[in-house]
Formats: structure tokens, sequence, C-alpha cells
């Protein structure tokens, strides 16, 4: 490597720095164009199974500039080897080699199109292997900061300026994609947002602003609708007593009206009441039932009445049956490392509902055993999930380690049953715990003294306690669900 620098003669027409880039490129093999058929296939791949979470490339075909952009054929093979099924031994080995031709060709300023480069910095969110103990800045978290500072520096966070862009509507999909995964990631690591919402005013996204039709681009603007309620949800901590209140129950009814006005293409269930695999569609309604858990579990931590162990358990009982169906059919290998957030998140109410019958008691062991044949499957690729997976079986074996902390209690109403019941409008048949939210099963629940004075000693918080002391005790502040500062390297 001396030879790098060895003689300035060599400065005569570029500076150092352009010199060692060119170098990097040569020696990572960064310069090479991979091969047309692992760029098609990989192609296939991201629309598949990244699209509707980032919708950065028009459906069909590569424009003439990405197609002839050699930064973007690497992260389009990245994602491929990626998304696809792990191999043995190693399955991330050939994704860590392409991720360092990126790299190379990102510190050589290779891309001189900076909206491809933000559309690569996009493509690269899905590459999450980091350890939970190790400060790195390849991990999403420092990633997304770039994106999110390029595109403040190209105005796309203001929507004139969408506007005046050869093709608005990609525009429009980059910041909503950044802007998402932003509140994706301050909800999983409880940390402050990089884009405040005052100073993002991109409008909401119409079908217009996608190429062509397709039920994926509905998957993503519901996404993206989500992930604004999440934002508010995750606001709830900060809330006065005064607002807790009417901001909590302003969120049920955002949750509420999210469900109901899912746009038919993309409900879980037909006008008929069945139900067809679909597995972008399965992955959606995971999302919105973490939600309502960690709407739950946000009000739990401040109130001085439990608000919904009962919601709570419906909704990980959903979730866990959709990872059923898709552990039946090899999909689970497929899912974006977010998926490690959404099966911690449906085990807690599982793990806290110790206090029930035989019957509840082997569903709760049911369908914990799903989430953590889930689990075994995404720690093959994501090593975030095993240290969720391997806190479950600790918890299951009854072993606690975290020390929970006292938060300030308010004074809140508990969720009224009919706005639990909205929050479900699904048959019984999906899930064993739907019929929690029958009249005959949850009125003496909701409505009985008796049982509400009981409900406190049923909260979440001590679970999420436990999931927070593992990541390191030294470090994570077992009061925060993941503390910013010590687990900035925890991958989903």
């Amino acid at each position: 490597m001396t030879d790098l620098w060895s003689s300035s003669a060599q400065l005569d027409d570029s500076s150092f720095s352009d010199q060692i880039g060119q170098k990097l490129m040569e020696i990572s093999g960064a310069d090479k164009s991979p091969s047309d058929l692992m760029v098609e296939a990989s192609r296939e791949y991201y629309y598949k199974y990244v699209y509707h979470y980032f919708p950065v490339l028009d459906v069909g075909h590569l424009t003439t500039d990405e197609s002839s952009s050699l930064l973007l054929k690497h992260a389009l093979c990245l994602v491929g080897v990626v998304m696809r099924q792990p191999r043995e031994p190693d399955p991330l080995t050939e994704a860590d080699q392409i991720y360092v031709k990126i790299k190379s060709l990102l510190f050589a300023t290779h891309e001189k199109n900076f909206f491809i480069v933000l559309k690569v910095l996009c493509l690269l969110t899905v590459w999450n292997i980091k350890g939970p103990n190790i400060i790195s800045m390849d991990n999403t978290w420092y990633r997304l900061s770039v994106a999110a500072n390029l595109m403040i520096s190209l105005g796309l966070h203001r929507d004139f300026i969408c506007a005046q862009k050869p093709q608005p509507g990609c525009a429009r999909r980059m910041a909503w994609s950044i802007f998402n995964l932003d509140k994706t990631m301050a909800t999983v690591f409880d940390r402050p947002c990089i884009l405040k919402p005052q100073d993002f005013d991109v409008r909401p996204l119409v079908p217009g602003d996608f190429a062509t039709s397709d039920r994926k681009n509905v998957i993503f603007m519901a996404y993206c609708k989500l992930g604004l309620i999440r934002h508010q949800t995750q606001a709830l901590q900060a809330k006065s007593s005064q607002d807790l209140q009417q901001e909590g129950q302003k969120i049920v009814v955002s949750l509420k009206e999210w469900i109901q006005t899912l746009p038919e293409a993309i409900h879980l269930y037909s006008t008929d009441n069945t139900k067809a695999y679909q597995r972008e569609i399965f992955e959606l309604h995971i999302a919105y039932f973490a939600a309502i858990i960690h709407y739950c579990h946000q009000l739990d931590k401040v109130s001085q009445v439990s608000m919904g162990l009962f919601p709570s358990l419906v909704a990980s009982s959903c979730i866990a049956r959709l990872y059923e169906e898709m552990n039946y059919r090899d999909d689970v290998g497929h899912l974006l490392t977010v998926h490690n957030w959404y099966s911690m998140m449906a085990s807690a109410p599982l793990l806290s509902s110790c206090e029930e019958g035989q019957e509840e008691a082997d569903i709760s062991r049911r369908e914990l055993d799903i989430l953590e044949t889930t689990l075994g499957l995404l720690r093959r690729k994501w090593y975030g999930a095993r240290v969720i997976h391997d806190t479950i079986k600790r918890l299951r074996r009854g072993t606690r380690v975290g020390v929970s902390v006292a938060t300030p209690r308010h004074p809140v109403s508990p969720l009224p049953l009919n706005d639990a019941q909205e929050l479900f409008p699904f048959p019984n048949s999906l899930a064993p715990r739907m019929k929690l939210l029958d009249d005959e099963w949850a009125r003496p629940i909701f409505l009985s003294d008796e049982a509400e004075l009981q409900l406190p000693d049923m909260d979440m918080s001590w679970i999420f306690d436990e999931f927070a002391g593992t990541y390191n005790t030294a470090f994570v502040n077992t009061r925060d669900f993941l503390d910013p500062e010590s687990a900035m390297s925890l991958e989903l």
C-alpha cells in the first residue's frame, strides 16, 4: 500500500484523495461492473422484497442514468445478496465484499449524480449486521443520517423543490422513504428524530407519484401514515398528566382510522372474510399490530392503570399467527431487520401474561414457540434477532436480570371496550386471542372493578426492562427500551 502515496509526482492532474479513491476501487474490485445476470436477479429481489419499504426505483426498469451507474449496480447486488435466503456457512460474506465496493465508490465520489447517490443510501439501509455492543459507523443509523442530510442539501424536504425536479414523484418517494425510516428508527431505538415533522412539508404521496400502478405503492403509502402514528406514540412519554389522556385518545382514533380506511386492495381479509396469503400485506398488518402494542406499552409506562394488556395480547396473537403462515412458506428469511423489533414487541404481552388459566397459558406457549421459530430464522442473518431470541428463551426459563426503574405515573382512564374492538375489525379465525374482545369475554375484564384492580400487576414494563438490560446493563439504562448512546449500533 505504500505506493499509494510514495511519489508526489503522481499528483499531476488529480488530488491525493482522488488517487486514493481510485486505488481503493481497484483493490476492492469496485471499478468492475457486476454481471448483467446478477444485476437483473438483484433488481427482481429488490422489487419483490424491498420496494414496498423504499420505492426509490421505478417498477419494471431502470432509467438510462441508473442502468449506467456502477454505484447503483453494486447497491442492487447488495440488496439481492442480503434479501435472498441465507446460505451456509457464512451467508453474508459476499454481501460484506459488495458493501466494501460501495464504500470505495462513495469515497471516490465516483457517482456524480447525487439523486442516484441518495437512492443508493436508501438501499444501503438494508445492510444491518453489527452486534449490539459495537460502536460503528457501518450501521443503519449512520447511513440514515447521511441520507437525511443529503436529502436536505438537495432540498427534497420541501415540496416545492420536489415539484421542480424532472421526476417530482420519485423525489417525493425518496423524501418519504427517508422520513419514514427516520420515524421507525426513532421508535425502535427510543431516539430523537433526525427529521422533525415541522421541518418536512413534502405532501403525502398519491398514486400519481408512482410510475406504474402497483399494490405495493399503496402499501408504502400506508406505512408512511403508520410511521407518523408511531412517532406520535413515542412522544407520549414526554406528555404532562394534563395532556396524556387527550393525546392518548388521539392516537387510538388515528389507529382506528388507519385500519378502517385502509384501501381494499391491501386488506388482510376480503369482503367474504377469506384471507389469501400475500406476504407484503401480512408484513403491513404485523407493523399495525406492533403499533398497538407499542401504544399500550408507552401509555403503561406513565399511567397509573394498565392500559392494554388484553388489546396487546390480541395484537401479539395476531402477529404470531401471521408469522406462522410466513414460516410455512419459507418467507421469514426474506424479511428486513425491523421484524426483529416486531417479534420482540409481540413477545412482551405473551411473557407478561403469567396470571391466566391453562387454556390461555397453552396459547401463550404456542405463540411464543412461533415467535422463537421466527427469530431462529431471522438470527441466521441479523445479529439483533439473536439477542432478542436469547432473551426470550431466558425469560421463558424464569431468569430475570433487569432492574425496573420507577417512572412518574399519571391518572388515565382505561381503554374503552368499543375502542379496543374497533382496533381489530377481523374475524376470530385470525388468532385464538381474538375471542378476548368478544362481549362475553371482554366485558368482565373492562367493566369489573375487581378485574380492573388486577390489571396494574400485569403491565409489560418489566419485560421491556429485561430486553433493555440484555444489551448491556453496564451501558444501557433499563428505564428506556434502548438507550440512544450505549446501544447506538444495535441493529433492528
